[in-house]
């Protein structure tokens, strides 16, 4: 049975102990946040917060209805590793149920979806002055899940657009699966939802708390290597633990990751600079564009040909 290599373990645990030793210098524990901060538009001569409680219930149906058609579809799928990889070149496996759960993408959307319902309840409470079902700390950890959501959405339609469909055509293979309702929505949805949050609530991104959304993704690092070990497939490339450049590309998705993350923080700064609110709705659309990949103008891609 193929292993993480060792070294990439022992990286690991070195970047994870940094990673919460920053955490615990530069996020304070003062950092809270209530719900009617939640609440707040950024942008009420936009969005009202009447507004923006009606654009999270839009984004939360969507984001639900995405979630539950992926749970009750299945598929055949057939995953190729790379030459270099230990494990086998290919393996055969059926996805089902909970099993879409393993992928990170769908991941990634739950967390999107839990923060899409705790920021509804919070817009709800302060409309409607209802009382909250929930603790105190709960819009404090809503606001962490925010930050973590967007720098890992934009992670996620990045590594989609310009690895994941590269490469597979590259393979030869097909990626119909990637233009799927379900998968549409998470791999481009995803990112708008959280730009569209970005823009009209209240909540900052604090560079302190980078080491959540890192800390997340490496989670799902040590996810995959049980899964793995359990099932014998490592469902991304880049992921693959047997490499043996595997240290390196996990520095780079760590680094990617943080790109992001002080995008979006780069973002909230900027905003106060630019007195126009239409200027920064095109400025973090035409951002969402450069991620996204519908396949709407341009057509689903076939894969590439072997000649001879």
């Amino acid at each position: 049975m193929a292993r993480p290599r060792a070294l990439l373990v022992v990286y690991l645990v070195v970047v994870v102990t940094l990673l919460a030793g920053s955490l615990h210098k530069y996020g304070s524990a003062s950092d809270k946040i209530s719900a009617a901060t939640i609440a707040e538009s950024r942008l009420p001569e936009l969005l009202s917060q009447t507004g923006l409680f009606a654009l999270r219930c839009v984004m939360l149906a969507i984001n639900l209805y995405a979630t539950m058609h992926k749970l009750t579809t299945s598929e055949d799928k057939v995953v190729l590793h790379l030459p270099a990889s230990a494990l086998p070149p290919s393996v055969a496996i059926h996805i089902k149920g909970p099993m879409w759960l393993t992928f990170f993408t769908v991941e990634a959307w739950c967390l999107q979806g839990a923060y899409l319902l705790g920021a509804t309840v919070c817009s709800a409470s302060t409309l409607y002055g209802l009382e909250l079902p929930f603790g105190e700390w709960v819009p404090t950890a809503l606001w962490m899940a925010f930050e973590v959501s967007f720098a890992v959405a934009v992670l996620v339609s990045f590594i989609v657009k310009y690895v994941l469909i590269p490469g597979v055509l590259g393979k030869g293979q097909s990626v119909d699966n990637f233009f799927e309702i379900d998968d549409l929505l998470m791999h481009n949805c995803n990112v708008l939802f959280m730009a569209l949050e970005l823009l009209f609530n209240d909540l900052p991104i604090t560079l302190g708390h980078f080491p959540l959304a890192a800390l997340w993704g490496l989670t799902y690092v040590v996810f995959s290597w049980v899964w793995l070990a359990w099932k014998g497939v490592c469902w991304y490339d880049f992921l693959d633990p047997t490499l043996p450049n595997a240290c390196v590309v996990h520095t780079v998705l760590v680094s990617v990751l943080g790109v992001f993350f002080a995008i979006g923080a780069g973002i909230g700064e900027l905003a106060l600079t630019i007195s126009s609110p239409h200027v920064r709705v095109g400025i973090v659309l035409a951002g969402v564009a450069t991620v996204c990949k519908t396949g709407i103008l341009t057509g689903v891609p076939q894969p590439h040909l072997k000649k001879g």
